[in-house]
Protein backbone atom coordinates (compact mmCIF):
# COMPACT_ATOMS: atom_id res chain seq x y z
CA UNK A 1 0.00 0.00 0.00
CA UNK A 2 1.35 3.54 -0.59
CA UNK A 3 1.04 6.61 0.63
CA UNK A 4 -2.22 8.52 1.51
CA UNK A 5 -2.88 11.60 -0.43
CA UNK A 6 -3.31 14.47 2.01
CA UNK A 7 -4.78 18.31 0.86
CA UNK A 8 -6.26 21.33 2.18
CA UNK A 9 -4.57 21.85 5.38
CA UNK A 10 -5.40 24.48 7.56
CA UNK A 11 -4.03 25.38 11.27
CA UNK A 12 -6.39 25.60 13.76
CA UNK A 13 -5.05 26.32 17.61
CA UNK A 14 -1.37 25.13 16.92
CA UNK A 15 -2.45 22.04 15.17
CA UNK A 16 -2.73 21.03 11.34
CA UNK A 17 -6.12 19.60 10.22
CA UNK A 18 -7.27 18.71 6.81
CA UNK A 19 -9.40 16.51 4.10
CA UNK A 20 -8.22 13.53 2.28
CA UNK A 21 -8.70 14.54 -1.85
CA UNK A 22 -8.30 10.74 -2.02
CA UNK A 23 -6.55 7.67 -1.48
CA UNK A 24 -3.57 5.98 -3.10
CA UNK A 25 -4.66 2.38 -4.64
CA UNK A 26 -3.82 -0.20 -2.35
CA UNK A 27 -1.29 -2.47 -4.79
CA UNK A 28 0.19 -1.62 -8.23
CA UNK A 29 -0.54 -5.47 -9.35
CA UNK A 30 1.46 -7.06 -11.24
CA UNK A 31 1.57 -10.66 -13.72
CA UNK A 32 3.32 -13.42 -12.77
CA UNK A 33 3.85 -17.27 -13.15
CA UNK A 34 3.81 -20.22 -11.22
CA UNK A 35 7.56 -20.04 -10.18
CA UNK A 36 8.32 -16.48 -10.69
CA UNK A 37 6.41 -12.37 -10.41
CA UNK A 38 7.59 -10.16 -12.98
CA UNK A 39 6.97 -6.93 -12.02
CA UNK A 40 5.53 -5.66 -15.54
CA UNK A 41 3.91 -1.66 -16.44
CA UNK A 42 5.68 -0.18 -13.81
CA UNK A 43 7.22 2.41 -16.11
CA UNK A 44 7.39 6.11 -14.82
CA UNK A 45 4.60 8.11 -16.14
CA UNK A 46 5.12 10.51 -18.85
CA UNK A 47 3.97 14.06 -17.31
CA UNK A 48 0.84 15.49 -19.18
CA UNK A 49 1.00 18.22 -21.41
CA UNK A 50 -2.56 18.52 -20.74
CA UNK A 51 -4.45 19.27 -17.74
CA UNK A 52 -4.89 15.88 -16.75
CA UNK A 53 -6.05 14.78 -13.54
CA UNK A 54 -4.20 11.96 -12.90
CA UNK A 55 -5.52 8.45 -10.64
CA UNK A 56 -4.94 8.77 -6.94
CA UNK A 57 -2.33 6.30 -6.80
CA UNK A 58 -0.72 8.25 -9.50
CA UNK A 59 -0.69 11.41 -8.30
CA UNK A 60 2.42 11.24 -6.17
CA UNK A 61 4.26 9.64 -8.96
CA UNK A 62 3.89 13.12 -11.09
CA UNK A 63 6.47 14.37 -8.66
CA UNK A 64 8.18 11.27 -7.12
CA UNK A 65 11.84 10.58 -7.72
CA UNK A 66 13.80 8.11 -6.31
CA UNK A 67 17.11 5.69 -7.31
CA UNK A 68 18.27 2.70 -6.05
CA UNK A 69 19.93 2.19 -2.38
CA UNK A 70 21.15 -1.72 -2.51
CA UNK A 71 23.84 -0.47 0.19
CA UNK A 72 20.76 0.15 2.28
CA UNK A 73 19.65 -3.35 1.77
CA UNK A 74 20.17 -4.34 5.75
CA UNK A 75 18.47 -1.07 6.64
CA UNK A 76 14.71 -1.95 5.44
CA UNK A 77 12.85 -4.68 4.57
CA UNK A 78 9.93 -5.14 2.40
CA UNK A 79 6.14 -5.92 2.90
CA UNK A 80 5.09 -7.98 -0.01
CA UNK A 81 1.43 -9.94 -1.14
CA UNK A 82 1.12 -12.09 -3.67
CA UNK A 83 -2.45 -14.10 -4.47
CA UNK A 84 -3.56 -16.91 -6.33
CA UNK A 85 -7.25 -17.73 -8.10
CA UNK A 86 -8.95 -20.93 -8.60
CA UNK A 87 -7.03 -21.63 -11.65
CA UNK A 88 -3.61 -20.98 -10.43
CA UNK A 89 -3.02 -17.51 -11.94
CA UNK A 90 -1.70 -15.34 -9.57
CA UNK A 91 -0.50 -11.73 -8.79
CA UNK A 92 1.52 -9.45 -6.22
CA UNK A 93 3.96 -6.90 -5.78
CA UNK A 94 5.44 -4.74 -2.82
CA UNK A 95 2.58 -3.04 -0.82
CA UNK A 96 4.79 -0.82 1.43
CA UNK A 97 8.18 -1.21 3.98
CA UNK A 98 9.27 -1.96 7.64
CA UNK A 99 12.60 -1.65 9.58
CA UNK A 100 13.91 -2.84 12.92
CA UNK A 101 12.71 -0.37 15.76
CA UNK A 102 13.39 -2.32 18.62
CA UNK A 103 14.70 -6.15 19.40
CA UNK A 104 14.47 -7.95 22.87
CA UNK A 105 16.29 -11.52 23.71
CA UNK A 106 13.57 -13.75 21.49
CA UNK A 107 12.40 -11.22 19.29
CA UNK A 108 12.71 -8.56 16.65
CA UNK A 109 10.17 -5.89 16.56
CA UNK A 110 9.83 -3.88 13.14
CA UNK A 111 7.76 -0.50 12.85
CA UNK A 112 5.57 0.14 9.68
CA UNK A 113 2.60 2.50 9.09
CA UNK A 114 -0.50 1.02 9.95
CA UNK A 115 -2.39 1.68 6.60
CA UNK A 116 0.05 -0.91 4.61
CA UNK A 117 -0.81 -3.90 7.15
CA UNK A 118 -4.65 -2.98 6.48
CA UNK A 119 -7.32 -5.90 6.79
CA UNK A 120 -6.69 -5.38 2.35
CA UNK A 121 -2.91 -6.54 3.11
CA UNK A 122 -3.66 -10.08 4.73
CA UNK A 123 -7.34 -10.75 2.62
CA UNK A 124 -7.18 -9.30 -0.50
CA UNK A 125 -10.55 -8.25 -1.51
CA UNK A 126 -9.82 -8.50 -5.96
CA UNK A 127 -12.47 -10.77 -7.09
CA UNK A 128 -11.95 -14.81 -7.64
CA UNK A 129 -8.66 -14.84 -5.06
CA UNK A 130 -8.28 -18.24 -3.60
CA UNK A 131 -5.24 -18.03 -1.37
CA UNK A 132 -3.34 -14.69 -0.37
CA UNK A 133 0.35 -14.71 1.23
CA UNK A 134 1.78 -12.32 3.01
CA UNK A 135 5.64 -11.76 3.65
CA UNK A 136 8.07 -9.11 5.22
CA UNK A 137 11.60 -10.24 2.40
CA UNK A 138 14.74 -8.52 2.54
CA UNK A 139 17.66 -8.87 0.15
CA UNK A 140 20.35 -9.95 3.08
CA UNK A 141 22.35 -12.81 2.35
CA UNK A 142 22.75 -15.05 -0.29
CA UNK A 143 18.74 -16.01 -0.57
CA UNK A 144 17.65 -13.24 1.28
CA UNK A 145 14.71 -13.64 3.83
CA UNK A 146 11.38 -14.33 3.37
CA UNK A 147 9.43 -14.33 6.25
CA UNK A 148 5.48 -15.27 6.15
CA UNK A 149 3.49 -12.98 8.41
CA UNK A 150 0.34 -12.99 9.16
CA UNK A 151 -2.65 -10.76 11.30
CA UNK A 152 -2.01 -11.91 14.44
CA UNK A 153 1.81 -10.62 14.22
CA UNK A 154 0.92 -7.23 14.06
CA UNK A 155 0.86 -5.75 17.38
CA UNK A 156 -0.55 -2.13 18.86
CA UNK A 157 -1.29 0.33 15.59
CA UNK A 158 -2.40 4.00 16.12
CA UNK A 159 -1.41 7.29 14.26
CA UNK A 160 -0.44 5.39 10.84
CA UNK A 161 2.11 3.50 13.28
CA UNK A 162 2.22 -0.34 13.59
CA UNK A 163 5.12 -2.79 14.96
CA UNK A 164 4.91 -6.43 13.79
CA UNK A 165 6.97 -8.89 16.51
CA UNK A 166 8.67 -12.00 14.92
CA UNK A 167 10.49 -14.38 16.60
CA UNK A 168 14.38 -14.23 15.94
CA UNK A 169 14.14 -17.88 15.40
CA UNK A 170 12.38 -17.19 12.50
CA UNK A 171 15.53 -15.63 10.85
CA UNK A 172 18.73 -16.81 9.74
CA UNK A 173 20.51 -13.53 10.45
CA UNK A 174 20.96 -11.07 12.23
CA UNK A 175 19.02 -8.14 11.51
CA UNK A 176 19.88 -4.39 11.60
CA UNK A 177 18.64 -1.81 14.61
CA UNK A 178 18.69 1.91 13.01
CA UNK A 179 20.02 3.78 15.46
CA UNK A 180 17.36 6.96 16.79
CA UNK A 181 17.96 9.93 16.78
CA UNK A 182 17.40 11.53 19.94
CA UNK A 183 17.59 14.88 19.67
CA UNK A 184 14.84 17.81 18.23
CA UNK A 185 17.41 19.15 15.96
CA UNK A 186 16.60 17.97 12.80
CA UNK A 187 14.70 21.05 11.22
CA UNK A 188 16.38 22.05 7.92
CA UNK A 189 18.34 19.16 8.11
CA UNK A 190 18.55 16.97 4.83
CA UNK A 191 17.14 13.04 5.28
CA UNK A 192 16.72 10.10 2.62
CA UNK A 193 13.85 8.03 2.92
CA UNK A 194 13.40 4.71 1.77
CA UNK A 195 11.03 1.85 0.11
CA UNK A 196 10.13 -0.33 -2.52
CA UNK A 197 7.71 1.59 -5.34
CA UNK A 198 6.43 -0.85 -7.47
CA UNK A 199 7.73 1.27 -10.50
CA UNK A 200 11.00 1.08 -9.36
CA UNK A 201 12.37 -1.14 -11.41
CA UNK A 202 10.02 -2.64 -13.92
CA UNK A 203 12.29 -5.74 -14.78
CA UNK A 204 12.05 -6.98 -11.15
CA UNK A 205 11.36 -10.61 -10.82
CA UNK A 206 10.16 -12.03 -7.57
CA UNK A 207 11.15 -16.11 -7.44
CA UNK A 208 8.60 -18.34 -5.40
CA UNK A 209 8.45 -21.66 -4.57
CA UNK A 210 5.10 -24.22 -5.34
CA UNK A 211 3.73 -23.92 -1.93
CA UNK A 212 4.47 -20.46 -1.94
CA UNK A 213 5.82 -20.41 2.05
CA UNK A 214 9.03 -18.15 0.51
CA UNK A 215 9.62 -15.24 -1.60
CA UNK A 216 12.63 -13.67 -3.32
CA UNK A 217 13.27 -10.24 -5.31
CA UNK A 218 16.51 -9.19 -6.72
CA UNK A 219 16.16 -5.19 -6.86
CA UNK A 220 16.50 -2.25 -4.14
CA UNK A 221 15.70 -1.02 -1.66
CA UNK A 222 15.03 2.71 -3.13
CA UNK A 223 15.78 5.98 -1.64
CA UNK A 224 14.33 9.29 -2.02
CA UNK A 225 15.88 12.85 -0.83
CA UNK A 226 14.86 15.79 0.74
CA UNK A 227 14.88 17.78 4.16
CA UNK A 228 12.54 18.23 7.06
CA UNK A 229 10.43 21.17 6.71
CA UNK A 230 8.67 21.56 9.86
CA UNK A 231 6.73 19.66 12.58
CA UNK A 232 3.58 20.39 14.20
CA UNK A 233 1.07 17.65 16.23
CA UNK A 234 -1.16 16.62 13.84
CA UNK A 235 -5.04 15.43 14.18
CA UNK A 236 -6.14 14.35 10.55
CA UNK A 237 -9.04 12.01 9.74
CA UNK A 238 -8.80 10.26 6.15
CA UNK A 239 -9.78 6.80 4.93
CA UNK A 240 -7.04 4.80 5.90
CA UNK A 241 -4.89 6.98 7.64
CA UNK A 242 -5.79 8.71 11.18
CA UNK A 243 -3.97 11.10 13.10
CA UNK A 244 -5.16 11.52 16.23
CA UNK A 245 -2.57 14.40 17.99
CA UNK A 246 0.22 13.19 16.78
CA UNK A 247 3.71 14.39 15.83
CA UNK A 248 4.09 14.39 12.54
CA UNK A 249 6.78 16.02 10.17
CA UNK A 250 6.61 17.86 6.53
CA UNK A 251 9.35 16.65 4.05
CA UNK A 252 9.81 18.63 1.13
CA UNK A 253 10.11 15.04 -1.19
CA UNK A 254 6.76 13.51 -2.74
CA UNK A 255 6.66 10.40 -2.21
CA UNK A 256 4.72 7.34 -3.75
CA UNK A 257 3.32 3.62 -3.63
CA UNK A 258 5.76 1.15 -1.70
CA UNK A 259 7.41 4.07 0.41
CA UNK A 260 4.58 4.20 3.35
CA UNK A 261 6.20 2.76 6.27
CA UNK A 262 10.05 3.01 5.46
CA UNK A 263 12.35 4.98 7.72
CA UNK A 264 13.29 8.60 7.10
CA UNK A 265 16.81 8.91 8.14
CA UNK A 266 19.08 11.91 8.56
CA UNK A 267 21.43 12.04 5.69
CA UNK A 268 24.65 13.08 8.06
CA UNK A 269 24.12 10.94 10.83
CA UNK A 270 21.74 7.83 9.60
CA UNK A 271 20.12 7.94 12.55
CA UNK A 272 16.30 7.76 11.63
CA UNK A 273 14.55 10.19 13.09
CA UNK A 274 10.59 9.50 11.31
CA UNK A 275 8.24 6.88 9.38
CA UNK A 276 7.13 7.59 5.97
CA UNK A 277 3.16 8.07 6.16
CA UNK A 278 1.53 10.14 3.45
CA UNK A 279 1.27 12.45 0.79
CA UNK A 280 -0.48 15.90 0.03
CA UNK A 281 -0.36 19.12 -2.08
CA UNK A 282 0.96 22.54 -2.21
CA UNK A 283 -1.43 25.49 -2.76
CA UNK A 284 -0.83 24.78 -6.62
CA UNK A 285 -2.66 21.62 -5.84
CA UNK A 286 0.38 19.54 -6.47
CA UNK A 287 1.24 16.39 -4.62
CA UNK A 288 5.10 17.83 -4.07
CA UNK A 289 5.29 16.94 0.00
CA UNK A 290 5.07 14.57 1.72
CA UNK A 291 4.34 13.84 5.69
CA UNK A 292 6.60 11.26 8.12
CA UNK A 293 5.18 10.24 11.72
CA UNK A 294 8.41 11.55 13.83
CA UNK A 295 10.40 8.86 15.96
CA UNK A 296 9.58 10.31 19.20
CA UNK A 297 5.78 9.79 18.63
CA UNK A 298 6.79 6.01 17.09
CA UNK A 299 8.78 5.67 20.67
CA UNK A 300 5.80 6.77 23.05
CA UNK A 301 3.37 4.93 21.45
CA UNK A 302 5.84 1.86 21.80
CA UNK A 303 5.98 2.56 25.77
CA UNK A 304 2.41 3.04 26.14
CA UNK A 305 2.10 -0.23 24.00
CA UNK A 306 4.27 -2.50 26.98
CA UNK A 307 1.98 -1.30 29.58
Amino acid sequence: MGPNYISLLTFRGGKITGIADGVAKNFRWVSLTAICIVLGGCVAPRRSEKSEILEPHRMGEAYSKFKESPQSTGLVWALLQATNDDKNNAVGGFSGAAWVFEETASSYIFVTAKHVVGEKFFHSERSGIKNTFTFLGNRVGAFGESIPITSSDIFCGKNDIAFIVIAKSRFRTKSILIPRHAEHDYIGQNVFNLGFPNRGNPFTHFVIDPAFSMIAFSSGPWLQSGRVEAEAIVDFVAPDVVYDNALVMTLSQASEDGFSGGPVVLSESNEVVGLMSSVFSDFQGRLSKSRAVSIREIADLWQRCLK
